[in-house]
């Protein structure tokens, strides 16, 4: 039951996508190499499938309901974007092995099935082999039949993927003989990780220490860790007998260095520090009680609507009379509101300009529409001559 109802939760909230990349290969993998029976488990399994459709379409059945224009309308929008929107060639998740990053010689190489089957049924590893296999390549071949392709999806790869590198560090540390061919593959790859090793400090200098975001005494100490890591690491990989213990401890040790002391300077490096949330609307006393409007034709996210934690209704502002049988109240814009208005005909307050992005404003997901003009508008108050 618990099965059927997470599985809807997640047709809810990502659609078929998670199902495609994720639980699909899954179940297609784990049925080809363990071939489980399901003697006395159809109730079980079928009592799941209906509670996962109760929970993933209760809400289209609902707006199909009550809410139909509605409905088709989103329905036809979603269906477009799947098949108009980042439309991509058939093969364009073919270069997966670069979402692993330093690793991603060793996913690659842990694919070729023919060679590695043998050794690792040396170490009673071979089904679990199998099983991750499978689970990439059905996951490469369902998400590759979607016409919607986003690098994101590629996320649930990296599950198989850290499956087969595992195997195959397992396999390097098991005592066992190892070719040479196998201890050039381990240099190869290795040498990649001193590489990143070395030029981590270098890096650190030219975007954070020039620019004094990046402590002398925190840099002094990421400098220490990384040349006493290169060093061990060298030693270990380069010797006679490869030390592949070492070795690994040596990468334990980087990823504790870059997360332990390195992404403290890099969260600045995507981080908007211009960044000032339309929330901060909620914390002002004069706009408690007044209505909130958007320009009519401009798009408001919904970020938005929740950041501020109000109700904002369309306004057409070219309107006169309707405008000023609203006031008082707080207009939300994408550009200042005295650009739109006559500041003759009404007082016009200017609350701030709220940058709703978390990225940088050089970023290509730097998005406009997150950006708006906070104003109250009021009935322009006139001196009284006695």
């Amino acid at each position: 039951m618990f099965t059927g109802l997470f599985m809807g939760l997640s047709f809810l909230s990502k659609g078929p996508v998670s199902f495609f990349a994720l639980l699909i290969p899954f179940i297609i993998a784990y049925l080809i190499t363990w071939h489980p029976s399901f003697k006395g488990k159809m109730k079980p399994i079928i009592a799941m499938i209906l509670v996962c459709l109760m929970v993933s379409f209760w809400w289209p059945v609902y707006i199909y309901i009550f809410h139909r224009d509605w409905g088709v309308h989103i329905a036809n929008k979603e269906s477009s974007s799947w098949l108009n929107h980042n439309v991509r060639p058939w093969y364009y998740y073919w270069q997966f092995p670069a979402e692993a990053g330093i690793w991603a010689l060793f996913w690659v190489t842990s694919l070729v099935w023919p060679y590695w089957r043998k050794r690792f049924s040396q170490i009673h590893l071979h089904k679990i082999y199998l099983f991750s296999i499978l689970w990439t390549v059905v996951s490469l071949i369902l998400l590759s039949l979607i016409p919607e392709k986003k690098t994101r999806y590629l996320l649930p790869l990296l599950i198989p993927g850290a499956i087969n590198v595992g195997i195959c560090l397992y396999y390097y540390l098991s005592g066992r003989l190892i070719l040479s061919r196998e201890k050039r593959l381990f240099r190869i790859n290795m040498s990649l990780i001193l590489l990143v090793i070395l030029a981590l400090p270098v890096a650190l200098y030219l975007f954070f220490v020039q620019k004094h975001e990046l402590e002398i005494s925190l840099f002094a100490m990421i400098c220490f860790c990384c040349f006493l890591l290169a060093l061990l690491l060298a030693w270990s990989i380069y010797n006679r007998r490869v030390n592949y213990k070492i070795a690994l401890g040596c990468v334990i040790g980087t990823m504790l260095v870059v997360e332990g002391l390195c992404f403290i300077p890099a969260g600045k490096l995507f981080i908007n520090n211009e960044r000032h949330s339309i929330s901060e609307v909620r914390k002002i006393p004069v706009l408690q009680h007044l209505p909130f409007y958007y320009v009519e034709g401009e798009e408001l996210r919904i970020e938005l609507v929740y950041e501020s934690d109000r109700v904002i209704r369309p306004l057409n502002i070219r309107n006169m009379n309707l405008v000023e049988s609203k006031l008082p109240f707080v207009l939300v814009s994408a550009t200042p509101a005295d650009s739109l208005l006559d500041a003759s005909k009404w007082e016009i307050d200017e609350i701030g300009r709220y940058d709703n992005n978390w990225q940088k404003t050089n970023s290509r997901k730097y998005n406009p529409d997150l950006v708006r003009y906070v104003s109250v508008l009021r009935i322009k108050s006139t001196d009284s001559t006695p």
